[in-house]
């Protein structure tokens, strides 16, 4: 049985609200009638902002960064694409020669403290290099660098370095389940669990609710959106059915009372069929044959494998490691790309990091979050390979 989001507000000791919104299709929302489609996340965050609110929709992307940025004077270069989790818990890291070097805990929180907006800044100018060597856009750069001093001017040092402590005494538990918007105004911070109809709250995000951010004072609140009442279908029809009262789909320029046919040419390419029929059957016809005379033919190389994966579904794995969470819709255009199916790749990938790691790779349905832990063993067996 689902538990209602005002339930579940009271329990956790949280904020609930409801909003109404206008839905385009699977995954297209607006707050007003006229206004442009956006993911659901997005348009929430379009309705604080109206309200005199700053924010970042990225679930926990801009804090995590934030405490990776603040937990270093100056972040050493082959850290750019480090998980800030792996860092804390591990105590150490692998730099490009595959060499281990050590990090104190007690020295990255410390850091933290003293952290400034020149060094948030400064780390962020090293942080714009994703784990795959591919260079982000000046804009996202800027975008995210501009955010991150937005939400520390908010925050403070002091308040950035209690959430860092909490984070640090289980880092691989507290870096899912962030709420899907991080907001900042003036000395305020608050956080939204946005959720569409149907949608309730994960393990993770009760985890993290009950475990950092209730106990630590932080305005929670979930956002359960609701389908507006004056929300109407999109109306299509044809250009010459009447007064236009949706979008109106062209006349094709040529009626098929004017079409006409040209005999000879369907003649002509029903004649080149016969021919192309006529050398496939003797191609089929000689590989038969060719197969009949030499039963012993030579068995293909098994394709190499990685961790008891395929090359294939090995690629697709380092794919899934370039960021940290994925919606369902992403991985299904990806591995149509890569001529993959996706649930018997996933199950694979699965299998593969339970009994290499000893962990799941990923969590969760549609959003899938990536575990940075075993992203960061993987990194090295890919210096091996």
């Amino acid at each position: 049985m689902k538990e209602g989001g005002g339930f579940v507000a009271v329990k956790l000791s949280v904020g609930n609200r409801q909003l109404q919104l206008y839905s385009g299709g699977p995954k297209l929302w607006r707050y007003e009638p006229n206004g442009v489609f956006a993911s659901i996340e997005q348009t929430v965050l379009s309705v604080y902002e109206r309200e005199g609110w700053s924010g970042h929709d990225g679930l926990g992307f801009l804090m995590l960064s934030l405490i990776k940025a603040a937990s270093f004077k100056l972040l050493p270069d082959e850290l750019n694409s480090t998980f800030i989790e792996s860092l804390y818990h591990w105590g150490f890291y692998y730099d490009d020669q595959g060499q281990q070097k050590t990090t104190s805990v007690t020295d990255m929180l410390e850091c933290v403290r003293n952290a400034t907006a020149h060094q948030i800044a400064t780390n962020f100018a090293v942080m714009t290099v994703t784990g795959f060597g591919t260079p982000m856009s000046p804009m996202t750069v800027a975008n995210n660098t501009e955010k991150a001093l937005g939400l520390f001017k908010s925050l403070g040092a002091e308040r950035l370095h209690s959430i860092a402590t909490v984070f640090s005494e289980a880092p691989y538990d507290l870096r899912s389940g962030w709420p899907s918007l991080t907001l900042w105004h003036e000395n305020t911070v608050a956080f939204r669990l946005v959720k569409s109809p149907g949608n309730t709250l994960t393990a993770t995000q009760r985890r993290l609710i009950s475990t950092l951010l209730t106990p630590l004072g932080y305005d929670v609140e979930i956002v359960k959106v609701t389908l507006s009442s004056a929300n109407e279908p999109v109306t299509i029809q044809t250009a010459n059915s009447g007064p236009p009262r949706g979008f109106a789909i062209p006349v094709s320029p040529r009626s098929a009372e004017n079409l006409t046919l040209d005999m000879d040419s369907i003649e002509a390419k029903i004649a080149e069929t016969k021919v192309v029929s006529t050398i496939l059957n003797n191609i089929f016809s000689d590989s038969e044959q060719s197969s009949a005379i030499n039963p012993l033919t030579e068995l293909p190389t098994p394709p190499v494998s990685f961790i008891g994966l395929d090359a294939e579904a090995f690629t697709f794995m380092q794919l899934l490691a370039s960021k940290l969470v994925w919606e369902r819709e992403e991985l299904e255009t990806l591995a149509a790309e890569h001529n993959l199916m996706l649930d018997g790749t996933l199950d694979s990938i699965s299998d593969a990091s339970y009994s290499h790691f000893g962990s799941p790779f990923f969590e969760g349905d549609d959003p899938i979050e990536i575990d940075p832990g075993v992203v960061d063993r993987l990194r090295v067996i890919e210096l091996l390979v």
